[in-house]
């Protein structure tokens, strides 16, 4: 098998690191919240229109981290991230090595 016969090829978020995604901002939510609640000086209108603008902030995040990617093909690499999509053709790669992680040791599940 040659090395173009296995391009293109997709690096993502896995789904278990999704899950945790979902797990802190729904604990998030109510914790951002709670204090706007918490306050009677705010007129109500004012919460429910800031509840609604975290609300949409955090689904918007949940969705765009699922579309987070990193795909090497024939012409280069492709980086998509939140805002943007990010190309480098192969003749600009200069170097890449494989390096030593220094915050690997405080992830449970981090590469060396």
């Amino acid at each position: 098998m040659t090395a173009s016969s296995s391009l293109p090829r997709t690096y993502r978020i896995k789904p278990g690191k999704m899950t945790a995604v979902y797990i802190a901002a729904g604990l998030g939510l109510p914790a951002a919240l709670i204090p706007l609640y918490s306050e009677e000086s705010i007129p109500g209108w004012v919460k429910w229109l800031v509840t609604w603008a975290v609300l949409g902030f955090v689904g918007w995040i949940a969705y765009a981290a699922r579309k987070l990617s990193t795909t090497a093909d024939r012409q280069g690499i492709r980086v998509r991230g939140f805002f943007r999509q990010r190309r480098i053709a192969w003749a600009d790669v200069q170097d890449i090595r494989a390096v030593p992680n220094p915050s690997a040791a405080m992830g449970q599940a981090s590469r060396r």
